[in-house]
């Protein structure tokens, strides 16, 4: 999935610079980004975002070998005794990589290698999110009773089934649709590349989500939704608020860029997650870019022809394109 990202912002960019080098001169100001903060339309010019005070990220791993899954039994008095997925809060100056190896070391005495990002919980608030990652354990000696210590009292391997059916003692069910996925994940696309995402380590201060937005007509074709004034190309907001969820944002871009009250469209995933988390309070946020399937009755021109257009995917980029709207991307929940 990285790679194939890589190649669409390569031919994006290719495309951009035709059709920006066709255009008359256009002036972007300072003055107009400040505007649309007013708006609530983006936030070009406001502070930094920072780690605990303004955000809270939760990394998770869900290990799986010989078909049995990685637990941890809690040593927090709130739920001691219960047991769960190693996961944890996101320390400052941590990359999402770098905390998720340190949640699986400090709970259940192995030493992880992430491979890919399942799911991400952000449906419901921006300011909360939970980043789901499988891979593989490259050492360490499992945890024992005799290992207790404030981060867990014991690690343990289990079969799925007794934490879907709970005849193991569980913190919380909300750790089974992530185990569910990982399954499926391994199961149909651990060993094609094209399914296999991880953070890029690229620093943003606030939170951004950039949305591929294609339209597939009856005759085969594939088109992208772009933005001239963006220098990615895609489609893009930096929300106002972070009390949104990502489906609002996502759903406040397709309206501005088409210009119509309602968007019917899918929402099939993540393509890309772009976070360094250092320094802290200067590279707390992170980017998203999410790929949406616009559903039409007819495709809708722009509502600005000026600043937003269709390009047409060429056949290896429509190849591509279609694995992940048939196959799906790292799934939000």
């Amino acid at each position: 999935m990285d790679q194939l990202f890589s190649e669409l912002k390569e031919i994006v960019l290719k495309d951009l610079s035709k059709e920006k080098s066709s255009d008359s001169p256009r002036k972007t100001t300072k003055e107009k980004a400040k505007k649309d903060l007013k708006t609530g339309v983006e936030v070009e010019f406001d502070r930094p975002l920072v780690l605990k005070a303004d955000l809270c990220y939760i990394v998770s791993a869900v290990i799986i070998e010989n078909g049995k899954v990685l637990m941890m039994k809690e040593a927090k008095k709130s739920c001691r005794g219960l047991w769960y997925l190693p996961a944890g809060r996101l320390e400052k100056n941590e990359s999402l990589i770098e905390g998720v190896k340190r949640e699986v070391l400090e709970e259940t005495g192995l030493h992880f290698e992430p491979t890919s990002l399942i799911s991400v919980d952000n449906s419901r608030v921006l300011s909360w999110q939970r980043f789901n990652f499988t891979g593989n354990v490259t050492g360490g000696k499992l945890k024992t009773i005799k290992d207790e210590d404030k981060e867990s009292m014991e690690a343990g391997w289990f079969e799925p089934q007794e934490v879907f059916s709970r005849s193991l003692p569980l913190r919380a069910p909300d750790i089974i649709p992530h185990i569910k996925s990982t399954l499926k994940w391994k199961e149909m696309k651990e060993r094609d590349p094209i399914y296999t995402s991880l953070p890029v380590p690229l620093p943003h201060e606030r939170i951004k989500i950039q949305v591929v937005l294609v339209s597939c007509d009856g005759n085969n074709g594939i088109k992208i939704c772009l933005d001239k004034e963006y220098s990615m190309g895609f489609l893009h907001c930096t929300p106002s608020t972070l009390f949104c969820s990502v489906y609002d944002t996502v759903y406040t871009i397709l309206k501005r860029a088409l210009g119509i009250d309602k968007v019917d469209y899918q929402l099939h995933g993540i393509i890309s997650i772009e976070h360094v988390g250092k320094p802290h309070g200067a590279a707390d946020g992170a980017c998203l870019t999410l790929l949406a399937e616009f559903i039409p009755t007819s495709q809708p021109k722009p509502s600005n022809p000026g600043r937003y257009f269709w390009l047409e995917a060429d056949e290896r980029l429509k190849s591509r394109i279609r694995q992940l709207l048939e196959k799906g991307c790292v799934k939000i929940v």
